[in-house]
Order: structure tokens, then C-alpha cells, then sequence
């Protein structure tokens, strides 16, 4: 929330449906369309939400199991989308980039 403020309305609404607080429900149902939508309009606030958006992943892929797990399904849910992926790349922390890489291959 920290990080993005204004999807708070959304993930509370996620919270509320869920009755629990599910980090990769969250990061699927919330983040990641919200990545898209930034990845289709790269104007400069855009920019600064994707870099903020791959100072997070990163730091999230220095935390335990589960949490990479989280990081994991986004990437690899933006990988079906090679352009995308492709240019979020370009925002990405340097294990985030590795990790992009061995997926690309």
C-alpha cells in the first residue's frame, strides 16, 4: 500500500471478498493488471510507477519462499504478454532481470 496508495480501494475490495488477506491473490487480481495498464502507457508518472513497481519486486524476490512465489507468478503471468515483459524488463532490479532472462530462454 506503501508503495502504491491509490490501489488501496482495490485490494481492500479484494480483502473483503476473500474474507483473508492473500498476497498472490492480491498481486494477480490487483498488481498485475495494474502493471499492464502501465506497460500500455509509458508516459513519464508511468515511468516512475514501473520503476517504483521493479524496486518492489526485487525487493520482495530477497524475501522468503513464499513471497518469491508471489514475484514468480507475476513474471510469469507478464511473460504471456512477450512485449510487455520485454519492456518491464527495463525496469527491473538486477535478479529480476536474471530471472527474466532464464524465462525467456
Amino acid at each position: 500500500l506503501l508503495c502504491f496508495p491509490h490501489l488501496k480501494k482495490l485490494i481492500l475490495k479484494e480483502i473483503e471478498v476473500s474474507q483473508e488477506i492473500h498476497l498472490q491473490t492480491i498481486f494477480c487480481n490487483v498488481f498485475f493488471p495494474y502493471l499492464l495498464k502501465l506497460l500500455d502507457d509509458i508516459n513519464f508518472a508511468n515511468r516512475r510507477k514501473l520503476i517504483v513497481a521493479g524496486v518492489l519486486l526485487e525487493f520482495m524476490l530477497n524475501l522468503d519462499n513464499d513471497i518469491q512465489k508471489v514475484v514468480t507468478t507475476v513474471l510469469e503471468r507478464l511473460s504471456d504478454e512477450p512485449e510487455k515483459f520485454k519492456l518491464f524488463s527495463q525496469f527491473a532490479g538486477k535478479q529480476t532481470k536474471r530471472f527474466i532472462e532464464e524465462m525467456s530462454q
